[in-house]
């Protein structure tokens, strides 16, 4: 009976014990762990390729183009803090010659909608005149 009563007279201290075992098994476990996803990390790293990405040298519109009303409107989102924001442009622009493409800088956006034909129609009715 030595040893069950070595046990319930010092119940605190064998809990203390045991949970002590039990968080250095947890941390030698993690350790592995993460050693072992560091070192796949470092793996995939070595294996990924990256390509840059293409060189933009036409900055500006064609000399063709000429914007003659830009009207922009902005709604940020201030609730999340993200950055994000929604908002409309309308561009009006004087077309000298017949081109085929207009390019616009859209760098980091995410266009939803695009109401060409507006852009279409200005362009016919400005080589019309």
């Amino acid at each position: 009976m030595g040893i069950l009563s070595f046990i319930l007279s010092n119940k605190l201290m064998l809990l203390f014990c045991f949970t002590t075992v039990g968080f250095c098994i947890a941390t030698i476990v993690l350790a592995v762990d993460n050693s072992n996803l560091r070192n796949e990390l470092e793996d995939l790293k070595a294996e990924t390729t990256t390509t840059a990405p293409e060189e933009m040298t036409d900055y500006r519109l064609p000399t063709n183009i000429i914007p003659t009303k830009y009207d922009l409107y902005l709604y940020p989102d201030l609730t999340t803090g993200t950055g994000n924001f929604t908002g409309t442009v309308e561009i009006a622009v004087s077309v000298s010659e017949t081109t085929e493409i207009v390019k616009l800088h859209s760098n980091s956006l995410t266009i939803k909608t695009l109401a060409q034909w507006k852009l279409l129609y200005l362009c016919q009715k400005q080589l019309k005149s």
